[in-house]
């Protein structure tokens, strides 16, 4: 009778002691003589019905003579069931192996045709390519004439785009009119930012030892602000174009004068809250912040203050007749 493997069906040779294909060890019962020697070794590898047992699930039976002259088989101690016997055993099928081979033929099989494609489409291309060429070096030999009046025309094109130069027309000057009008309109402005000033000066007294950063970063802004508004209309009062023989260009020098006072006064309270807001405790640093506002004092008055305090009164523009 045929042997198989008892794990994958695999036929067996006679007498192997390991499946060839899985490289499971052979189960099979075996019967000793009887002899010590014969049975002490098998203790701890006994085999039951095909199948390798522990020592402690075994037990040998008193030896008896049956008509073969052989002892008794080894019997489990437990009721366990048992495995399958040979004949029973599954045969193992390679039907998934084979399918994965087949694929891995047919991908490598379509990757060498795309390559072989493709090289031939390269070769293809690239001899009509080099006619083009060709008719392209032969077609430029022939007109070397018209491309360099071509180039020169663009080349004069160029020099007359580069040496043009886009002059801004000239600012007329000023009448008297409307001279007049520019400076008087500034002047009545200034009661505006002096405004602007006064509240900020009571921002930085009521505010620059404050412990809110949010309140004193509010009020720096608002200095800040009156700052650039201040910058702008100084700019635009020093671009108006009033002659040196208008009879306004007195006045215009005093307007300008004027907002370069406010714009000084500001600008010591801008670096004092420039300061200020560098610290969370500004208590502790209130030397280091009122000394930007002392840096224009003399006589413990602002220097800017004290010149449009001067000035204003007389600075107002008047209307020559």
């Amino acid at each position: 009778m045929a042997k198989f493997c008892s794990w994958c069906g695999e036929p067996l040779e006679p007498g192997a002691r390991y499946c060839p294909e899985c490289g499971a060890r052979v189960l099979e019962s075996v019967k000793v003589d009887g002899s010590a020697d014969a049975v002490d070794p098998m203790r701890g590898f006994d085999i039951v019905g095909g199948e390798a047992l522990p020592a402690d699930k075994t037990a040998k039976l008193d030896r008896e003579q049956d008509p073969s002259g052989t002892d008794t088989l080894v019997l489990p101690t437990d009721n366990a069931q048992k495995r399958f016997t040979l004949e029973g055993s599954p045969k193992k099928t390679r039907t998934a192996l084979i399918v994965c081979i087949a694929l891995i033929v047919v991908l490598i099989g379509v990757v060498v045709a795309l390559a072989v494609m493709q090289m031939n489409d390269g070769a293809q291309d690239q001899e009509p390519l080099q006619v083009m060429q060709a008719q392209d070096e032969q077609q430029d030999a022939q007109e070397p004439s018209q491309d360099a009046a071509e180039n020169s025309d663009e080349g004069n094109d160029e020099e007359a785009s580069s040496g043009a130069v886009v002059q801004e027309p000239e600012r007329e000057e000023l009448t008297d009119d409307e001279a007049f009008a520019a400076l008087d309109e500034a002047y009545g402005r200034l009661t505006d930012y002096n405004e602007r000033i006064g509240d900020c000066v009571n921002d930085f007294n009521n505010l620059f030892l404050a412990r809110s950063m949010d309140d004193r970063t509010a009020a720096k802004k608002r200095a800040d602000d009156l700052l650039a508004d201040l910058e702008e209309e100084l700019s635009a009062l020093e671009d108006l174009r009033i002659e040196a023989s208008s009879p306004y260009a007195d006045d215009a020098a005093a307007v300008i004068e004027l907002y370069g006072c406010q714009l000084g006064r500001v600008q010591s309270l801008a670096d004092a809250w420039a300061v200020d807001v560098k610290y969370d405790v500004p208590s502790q640093h209130k030397d280091e912040i009122l000394e930007e506002l002392s840096k224009n004092n003399e006589g413990g008055t602002n220097k800017y203050l004290t010149r449009y305090d001067e000035l204003y009164p007389t600075a107002k523009p008047q209307k020559e007749s």
